[in-house]
């Protein structure tokens, strides 16, 4: 039966009658999606009989006042140009951490290189350890990745070339003899798919060596590992080196570094061995994401959002950029955690600045269109992530704004239309999360809230924000709530 909080709703069994195998895919891809991180040899433990209990709400530092959860933006590309923003997942909303406003010493001080999300400084071992940000759920997947990223950093703070880059000279795509940062800075990648006219791709960050560890588990774990062992050493050898911070046809690393980091943290030996560790971790892979703190999608997948803070180009160019907090969905970065992991195609699939929808309906995308993308861009994850926050309220209560009887309402409201759109829902006469039972009348008026709750106002405008609906494409929008 279902619990108080209702966590067992996604594993209960459909009415046949009313809900076809398409609705029981779609919650069983969310499900295993989530399992394929919360224990990657066991993606399928939610649909255990008390899966969510006992693998989620029973693991989970409940007792603690939760971390919420926010959203980013800034003009995309770091372009100066009216196109749509670009969008940045936040799984931790921390205004200390990362203030809304620029500090005038921030770029004078270490706060920008030693920023570091929450769950790569979590103790995975200490069981009793405070956990407000929802890692230790995912520590089966974390604690690896922790380790691996730890591993090649060490490496990487050893190498000549990679330590030594702010002293190297480089020429740059006009021919010029300039600095490491004057390259990046101007470093040409290629040219936006999808784009009404040729835009311009600059992919090149100062990355600080966590982000450039980061970067390289991503290359290297991105694929499955060929039965050859003899191909995986060639695959690996290849990516460790790949990156956008660097030239294309100046060896980054040295080959020592290549090979220390290819068989000391990738289990991958020079010669003869098994791909059976490297399995396990590219198994892990998937889940690196969930770690950050902040998540964006950029021209090579999913990345840590944390290099827009430690740019003077992005944070320190912050009003120019247009760079600032938009959104506070009433969620929690544990709830955010999972809600993300529903969505892990995007850092599969090709990346495409605009598609059709791109102008018209990127923040009301189809939940199927969340779930197996065609291609993926900044808007499509982040919007699509709004939408799993609703979805993960209507699994469990944990997941809902509110206390008690309002918090109850939420979870019954999302449970049954997460997208809220009454209409739809009376139309298709079913409940999303497969319960066997007719919709209530009064669905009209009951459906889950827009943003989990967030309630629009549009500041420095005299906007009534019951008869306007601030836009995102406007210059001065703000997303105002109390979690």
């Amino acid at each position: 039966d279902e619990g108080a909080d209702g966590h067992e709703a996604a594993s209960r069994s459909p009415s046949p009658s009313r809900n076809g195998t398409r609705e029981l895919r779609t919650v069983a891809t969310m499900q295993r999606n989530i399992g394929a991180c919360l224990d990657p040899e066991n993606p399928g433990l939610l649909e255990e009989e008390d899966g969510w209990s006992s693998h989620v709400w029973d693991v989970a530092d409940l007792s603690s006042e939760q971390t919420p959860v926010d959203g980013w933006y800034n003009t995309p590309f770091g372009q100066k140009a009216h196109l749509p923003k670009h969008m940045i997942v936040g799984l931790v909303r921390d205004d200390d951490k990362y203030p809304l406003e620029m500090p005038e010493d921030w770029f004078d001080s270490d706060r920008p290189i030693a920023l570091d999300s929450v769950c790569f400084g979590f103790d995975y071992d200490d069981e009793a350890a405070s956990d407000p940000s929802g890692c230790r759920v995912f520590r089966k997947s974390f604690a690896p990745l922790k380790e691996l990223r730890q591993c090649i950093v060490d490496r990487l703070d050893a190498d000549m070339l990679w330590s030594g880059r702010f002293n190297r000279l480089f020429t740059n795509d006009a021919g010029k003899t300039v600095t490491y940062k004057e390259w990046c800075a101007t470093a040409l990648w290629g040219y936006a798919k999808g784009s009404l006219k040729q835009l311009p791709v600059m992919l090149c960050m100062e990355y600080d060596t966590k982000r450039r560890a980061e970067e390289m588990i991503k290359f290297v774990l991105h694929k499955r590992p060929p039965d050859s062992v003899d191909e995986l050493r060639h695959r690996v050898d290849s990516k460790i080196p790949f990156t956008v911070t660097w030239p294309k046809d100046i060896p980054g690393l040295e080959r020592h570094t290549v090979a220390s980091i290819r068989q000391d943290c990738f289990s991958v030996p020079d010669a003869g061995g098994s791909p059976e560790h490297f399995s396990w971790l590219q198994r892990r892979g998937i889940c690196l994401p969930l770690l950050y703190d902040k998540v964006e999608v950029s021209g090579f997948g999913v990345t840590d959002g944390i290099s827009k803070w430690q740019s003077k180009d992005y944070y320190g160019s912050q009003h120019d950029m247009q760079f600032r907090q938009v959104r506070q969905p009433r969620s929690t970065s544990l709830c955010g955690r999972l809600a993300l992991a529903m969505l892990p195609a995007f850092g599969f699939v090709p990346y495409t600045l605009f598609t059709h929808g791109t102008l018209r309906g990127d923040k009301k995308r189809r939940w199927s269109a969340c779930l197996n993308p065609a291609s993926s861009n900044c808007r499509m994850m982040y919007f699509c992530w709004e939408s799993a926050l609703n979805r993960m309220c209507g699994i469990s209560e944990h997941c809902c704004p509110g206390e008690g009887a309002e918090r109850r309402a939420i979870h019954e409201e999302c449970k049954h239309n997460p997208d809220g759109e009454p209409f739809r829902a009376v139309a298709r006469a079913r409940n999303f999360l497969n319960f066997p039972r007719l919709l209530p009348e009064n669905t009209l008026s009951k459906h889950c809230p827009v943003h989990m709750g967030t309630v629009p106002r549009a500041i420095g405008k005299d906007t009534d924000a019951t008869t306007r609906r601030p836009s995102i494409m406007d210059d001065d929008f703000h997303w105002i709530d109390a979690f």
